[in-house]
């Protein structure tokens, strides 16, 4: 490196001094290369590392801007890190979860880690569940230089409880919900009511000339006929309305939000039409009819077990007056 030193006068002192010099600064420069070197080599093996982690990464700014995304986010949202850059957090995140997703990100801006779980959008709009676990990065000043966001993928174990859910909650055959998830139903409208001056309507319904359908064609074409009243009930009601298979022939319809006891009737005497229609079954024509009896909230009761028994009882009426027919608890006046 120092060959051009060969033949130098040395017996010349400012020439050795110069010498000198440049050779300290040529160390110097050296050193400093191999210093950068050495940051630059880190800081690609720190990049290596962060880009081999199973879980999705982000780091933020103070606003929530995206500073750095990793390559297993970018696999997971099939979106590339670099487009990632500079956009919000938001972006990413499911519409009805931002409000969450705010609230987690101010909390973890104050130095608090927060674990949750909240649902991402992907490039295409499908949904991803993720498990967040954020944390604040500061230096050893304290100073914050970043927010990190470290997100797994648990959209399977939401399917898994998903599907659980839908088993215990919901009926196998019409899909409709079961007693538990009826009761949760009663309770979560008759709560609204009683909170707006509202009233809640309870149809029993128990299927006429059921039995004999079973006995003539079978259960398979039984549970056609079930299917088929159970679409019939959802068809006529409103997507707030709640239709529960309560067990064999039996369903029941609850009714939220409603002014008074004229709107249940209404739908209990369209439900009587519409079920006595014939249905079409397993290549046979089948002809069922329904007796439904109606409870009130307030009036006849104030919990779900009440208002149950109540349009139970106000249903044997209706079936014993001869059925196709629909009764109210409060007046026990046969109608149809």
């Amino acid at each position: 490196m120092f060959a051009f030193l060969h033949g130098f006068p040395w017996g010349d002192w400012s020439t050795i001094l110069l010498v000198l010099v440049v050779v300290g600064q040529a160390f110097q420069v050296r050193a400093q290369r191999r210093s950068l070197r050495s940051v630059q080599s880190r800081e690609d093996c720190f990049r290596l590392m962060v880009d081999s982690a199973g879980d999705g990464i982000w780091l933020l700014n103070e606003s929530g801007g995206i500073v750095y995304a990793n390559k297993r986010i970018s696999e997971m949202l099939d979106v590339s890190s670099a487009s990632m850059e500079g956009k919000h957090l938001f972006n990413y995140v499911d519409a009805q979860e931002r409000p969450q997703a705010e609230g987690h990100f101010k909390q973890s801006r104050l130095g608090r880690d927060e674990h949750f779980e909240i649902r991402l959008r992907k490039a295409s709009g499908r949904p991803m569940w993720v498990l967040v676990s954020a944390r604040l990065l500061t230096r050893l000043d304290g100073k914050a230089v970043g927010t990190l966001w470290v997100a797994a993928d648990i959209s399977d174990r939401k399917e898994r409880e998903r599907i659980t859910c839908h088993l215990t909650q919901r009926d196998p055959l019409t899909g409709l919900p079961n007693r538990t998830l009826l009761y949760d139903r009663i309770m979560h409208d008759v709560g609204r009511a009683s909170r707006y001056g509202r009233h809640v309507g309870i149809l029993f319904l128990d299927l006429d000339r059921f039995k004999p359908v079973n006995d003539q064609f079978g259960h398979s074409v039984g549970d056609q006929v079930l299917q088929g009243v159970a679409q019939r009930i959802v068809s006529r009601v409103r997507r707030m309305d709640t239709v529960a298979r309560f067990g064999g022939d039996e369903f029941v319809v609850v009714l939220s939000d409603l002014v008074g006891p004229d709107e249940a009737v209404s739908v209990a005497a369209a439900l009587v039409a519409l079920i006595e229609e014939p249905f079409s079954a397993g290549g046979w024509e089948c002809s069922v009819g329904v007796s439904i009896g109606i409870s009130l909230y307030p009036q006849d009761g104030r919990s779900g077990v009440d208002l149950i028994e109540k349009a139970d009882a106000a249903m044997y009426l209706a079936k014993q007056a001869g059925g196709g027919q629909y009764c109210l608890y409060s007046s026990r006046d046969v109608t149809g």
